[in-house]
């Protein structure tokens, strides 16, 4: 295999890589969105049905704090999606330093969106547990 054919392999290979991890971060987002709406929603739906339609909840904070988390998730995946554009728009404009700065924004938002939406399922697991 010749240089110029070992570079076009290459460059192909990471064509497809790159791909690929974009099609996961959308597949990421979408979800983190589904899984807490969908929790959000359930939880809100079916609250009667986790205590009871004549029981007063114990510990409704907890309940009320799962919605925060679940809410606060959905809020901060949507700032995730503007810092992921901005830093594809600074990528474009070969301003390296501010695109790595929006990318590193980024990760941080993704995490803080996981973070939301487990914290949220175990404030409603515990509250469901206490209250079932």
């Amino acid at each position: 295999m010749t240089k110029k054919q070992e570079i076009g392999n290459y460059d192909d290979r990471t064509s497809q890589l790159m791909n690929l991890r974009a099609e996961a971060e959308r597949q990421f987002d979408k979800q983190i969105v589904y899984l807490s709406g969908g929790a959000l929603v359930f939880s809100i739906g079916f609250v009667k049905d986790i205590i009871g339609v004549n029981k007063l909840p114990v510990c409704k904070w907890l309940l009320i704090a799962s919605w925060v988390c679940f809410a606060v998730s959905l809020i901060v995946n949507l700032f995730s999606y503007l810092s992921s554009r901005k830093a594809i728009d600074k990528e474009l404009l070969e301003e390296e330093k501010k695109s790595n700065l929006y990318n590193y924004l980024t990760k941080i938002l993704n995490w803080l969106s996981i973070s939301g939406l487990l914290l949220g399922l175990i404030l409603l697991i515990v509250f469901a547990t206490i209250n079932f």
